[in-house]
């Protein structure tokens, strides 16, 4: 996964392109402030697989936010 400057607003780790899309996907399309996929888990209780499928999903669905080159 490719990674970014932005951190999570809940653990502060540095977050990944895909865990920002799904922030965006889930939460609020126009979020300036995103989660980690651990935060994200947590926050709709959840596991970490869970979220992991549903980002193949939506990239296999066509999303947008998701970048196609992580494939």
């Amino acid at each position: 996964m490719i990674k970014t400057e932005e951190k999570c607003r809940l653990c502060g780790r540095e977050l990944e392109k895909d865990e920002i899309a799904l922030t965006k996907k889930l939460i609020n399309r126009g979020a300036v402030e995103f989660l980690c996929i651990g935060c994200l888990a947590e926050h709709f209780e959840v596991s970490r697989e869970t979220l992991v499928r549903k980002i193949a999903e939506f990239r296999e669905a066509g999303c947008t936010l998701f970048d196609r080159t992580a494939e």
